[in-house]
C-alpha cells in the first residue's frame, strides 16, 4: 500500500521527518507569537487559493503571515 502512495522509504523513516517538520513548524509558530505579545490579533485567513495561513497583527502592523505547509 506505501508503494502505491510512492512511500518507498521505511514507515518510521516517513513518520520521523514529518514529525521533526512538524515540530519545527510550532516551534516558529509559538516564538513568533511570543514576539508579537497579548495584544497581537491572531487569525487564521484562506485565500482564494485554499491554502489557510496564520496572520499575526502586531498593533496595526502585520508582524508575519506564513502559510500552512
Amino acid at each position: 500500500m506505501l508503494a502505491s502512495l510512492s512511500l518507498t522509504d521505511p514507515i518510521q523513516a516517513h513518520l520521523d521527518g514529518k514529525i521533526l517538520a512538524l515540530d519545527a513548524a510550532w516551534r516558529q509558530m509559538a516564538g513568533r507569537l511570543s514576539e508579537a505579545g497579548d495584544d497581537a490579533l491572531v487569525r487564521v485567513v484562506t485565500p482564494a487559493d485554499g491554502h489557510a495561513r496564520l496572520s499575526v497583527d502586531k498593533r496595526g502592523g502585520t508582524l508575519w503571515s506564513g502559510s500552512r505547509g
